[in-house]
Protein backbone atom coordinates (compact mmCIF):
# COMPACT_ATOMS: atom_id res chain seq x y z
CA UNK A 1 0.00 0.00 0.00
CA UNK A 2 1.27 3.40 -0.90
CA UNK A 3 0.33 6.38 1.23
CA UNK A 4 -0.18 6.84 4.96
CA UNK A 5 -2.58 5.50 7.56
CA UNK A 6 -3.30 7.58 10.65
CA UNK A 7 -5.35 6.12 13.49
CA UNK A 8 -6.87 8.44 16.07
CA UNK A 9 -7.40 6.52 19.28
CA UNK A 10 -7.44 6.47 23.08
CA UNK A 11 -5.62 4.13 25.45
CA UNK A 12 -8.85 2.64 26.84
CA UNK A 13 -10.53 1.89 23.48
CA UNK A 14 -10.92 -1.85 22.91
CA UNK A 15 -11.78 -1.35 19.24
CA UNK A 16 -8.56 0.66 18.81
CA UNK A 17 -6.49 -2.11 20.38
CA UNK A 18 -8.12 -4.69 18.13
CA UNK A 19 -7.52 -2.59 15.01
CA UNK A 20 -3.86 -2.06 15.98
CA UNK A 21 -3.44 -5.83 16.33
CA UNK A 22 -5.01 -6.43 12.93
CA UNK A 23 -2.87 -3.79 11.22
CA UNK A 24 0.27 -5.15 12.88
CA UNK A 25 -0.61 -8.72 11.87
CA UNK A 26 -1.07 -7.65 8.24
CA UNK A 27 2.13 -5.60 8.23
CA UNK A 28 0.31 -2.34 7.56
CA UNK A 29 2.21 0.64 8.93
CA UNK A 30 0.30 3.39 10.70
CA UNK A 31 0.73 6.41 12.91
CA UNK A 32 -1.30 6.42 16.11
CA UNK A 33 -2.48 9.67 17.69
CA UNK A 34 -4.04 9.68 21.15
CA UNK A 35 -6.81 12.28 21.01
CA UNK A 36 -6.76 12.65 24.81
CA UNK A 37 -3.22 14.03 24.55
CA UNK A 38 -3.69 16.14 21.41
CA UNK A 39 -6.55 18.68 21.47
CA UNK A 40 -6.12 19.58 17.79
CA UNK A 41 -6.51 15.93 16.82
CA UNK A 42 -9.56 15.59 19.07
CA UNK A 43 -11.08 18.58 17.25
CA UNK A 44 -10.32 16.94 13.88
CA UNK A 45 -12.00 13.70 14.98
CA UNK A 46 -15.07 15.67 16.09
CA UNK A 47 -15.15 17.53 12.77
CA UNK A 48 -15.36 14.31 10.73
CA UNK A 49 -17.74 12.47 13.10
CA UNK A 50 -20.64 14.91 13.48
CA UNK A 51 -19.26 16.42 16.69
CA UNK A 52 -18.43 13.09 18.35
CA UNK A 53 -15.04 11.89 19.53
CA UNK A 54 -15.45 8.50 17.87
CA UNK A 55 -12.45 6.17 18.06
CA UNK A 56 -10.90 4.59 16.25
CA UNK A 57 -11.08 7.13 13.45
CA UNK A 58 -8.82 6.19 10.56
CA UNK A 59 -7.51 8.58 7.93
CA UNK A 60 -6.00 7.00 4.81
CA UNK A 61 -4.04 9.47 2.68
CA UNK A 62 -2.95 8.26 -0.77
CA UNK A 63 0.63 8.91 -1.84
CA UNK A 64 1.22 11.85 -4.12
Amino acid sequence: MSGTVTMYSTTWCGYCNRLKSQLDREGIGYTEINIEEDPASAAFVESVNNGNQTVPTVLVTPAG
